[in-house]
């Protein structure tokens, strides 16, 4: 597997930094849409030397993501339940049949809060944002679990030289939807932490309270980096294991 992750990021070499240089033109012109951004671009470096296409490099990155995913699962034995393995070798239960409930207001430019938790390979702007520099974002879980961990993602920064959207203090909540009390009492804190930028580009954090049965997980963050437009939000990913019922 490691071999096939280092072809990987050889053959996406070339787009991430096409990616990259976009996505920082892009931050330095947020009232143009990403598509206006592109075509402005590829003007200034001189048709089609250098020409960068947004669509076709997300699809081409997807696509090598895609394929050496299901390799491994291939080599695993198969689906194993339709239970999807990500790169950190834990179960993420926010993938794979989990649903985005809620979300405080998103940004315009942005896609769909599905994007947040799904499988990529962390491009620049393959991310949720939302506006400004705190909110909010709801998962029902795919099954419920016993947390143990979460693990937020956002962009490298050997990939992009602006992450002011980073999000940076966060607080993470749990509950078990089907209780039939009110959320307030059913709601149970399970820690916060602080994402730094000076560490990896995919941070996990154990939770304070690992002995309740959880199907969904709020995630509040409090600030940014500095970008007072928007906080983008690459990947949530919340670790636990289901309980024998």
């Amino acid at each position: 597997m490691e071999r096939e992750l280092i072809e990987l990021r050889s053959r996406t070499n070339m787009l991430s930094g096409r990616m990259g240089s976009l996505d920082k033109y892009f931050s330095e012109n947020e009232g143009l849409s990403k598509e206006e951004v592109c075509e402005d671009y590829n003007n200034r470096k001189g048709g089609n030397d250098g020409y960068v296409d947004l669509n076709e490099m997300r699809v081409v990155m997807r696509e090598e993501f895609k394929r050496v995913c299901e390799d491994y699962n291939n080599r695993k034995g198969g689906n194993d339940g339709n239970r999807l393995k990500n790169m950190l070798g834990r179960e993420d239960y926010a993938s794979g049949g989990a649903v985005v409930r809620k979300h405080s207001v998103k940004a315009d430019y942005f896609a769909d809060p599905v994007r947040m938790i799904t499988p990529s390979f962390g491009q620049p702007g393959e991310c949720f944002g939302l506006k400004g520099n705190r909110g909010f974002v709801e998962i029902k879980l795919r099954s419920a679990i016993i947390p143990q961990a979460v693990t937020l993602e956002h962009v490298a920064k050997s990939v992009v030289d602006n992450r002011s959207s980073a999000p940076k203090d966060c607080r993470v909540y749990g509950w078990f939807s089907r209780k039939k009390i009110t959320r307030d009492l059913s709601m149970y804190f399970l820690g916060n932490f602080t994402y730094d930028l000076e560490k990896s580009s995919v941070q996990t954090f154990d939770v304070s309270d690992s002995s309740r049965v959880i199907d969904t997980v709020r995630l509040d963050f409090t600030s940014n980096y500095g970008n007072p437009s928007y906080t983008c939000i690459y990947r949530f990913r919340v670790h636990g294991y289901q309980p024998d019922i």
